[in-house]
């Protein structure tokens, strides 16, 4: 086996931890290699981001992931669009925020149980539910997509769905 396949299968093996070493020779041409166990602990290299972690990680949201809305009882609303969905056009109308008027401009609307994107045309994209986090700041997840009367419809049969359910970091860890 050459010595790359070695160290990949070594370091697979070892899941590329920060607790074990590999150590080669390159001057001897039969190279053995040596794993050193480190006893010292290192922090996780990759620190989670403050954002929007359930518990059953089904949200997995950054700050960095998201935009600003403007406030909603008492915190800040943030919206997040699914991956599935976004474009330019939902993007740049997220970033408005709030829209400014009840009819033809671009942003975010409340409609009685939901939060309606819109943009220009009969599409949008819409949710019934905001997640809170224990900072107290809010997340829509935009992950609907449906025309301006089917919405209309479901804004009046149920109520917009208010969960406690995030933590800031993974795990409910407030470091």
């Amino acid at each position: 086996m050459k010595k790359n396949k070695l160290n990949l299968l070594l370091c697979t093996f070892l899941y590329c931890s920060p607790l074990y070493s590999i150590h080669s020779d390159e001057m001897v041409p039969t190279s053995t290699n040596k794993i050193k166990f480190s006893k010292k602990r290192t922090k996780s290299h990759i620190e989670a981001q403050p954002g929007w972690y359930s518990c059953n990680n089904k949200i997995k949201i950054r700050y960095t992931e998201v935009k600003e809305i403007g406030l909603f009882e008492g915190g800040k609303l943030y919206g997040y669009i699914v991956p599935s969905l976004s474009n330019k056009q939902w993007q740049g109308a997220l970033e408005k925020g709030f829209a400014k008027a009840a009819k033809g401009t671009n942003g975010v609307k409340f409609l009685n149980s939901l939060l309606e994107l819109k943009i220009k045309g009969d599409t949008r994209l819409y949710t019934q539910e905001v997640h809170k986090n224990d900072q107290g700041d809010y997340i829509a997840i935009f992950n609907r997509q449906g025309h301006h009367q089917k919405i209309k419809k479901m804004a009046n049969k149920s109520a917009l769905r208010i969960h406690t359910d995030c933590f800031l970091r993974p795990s409910g860890n407030k470091r």
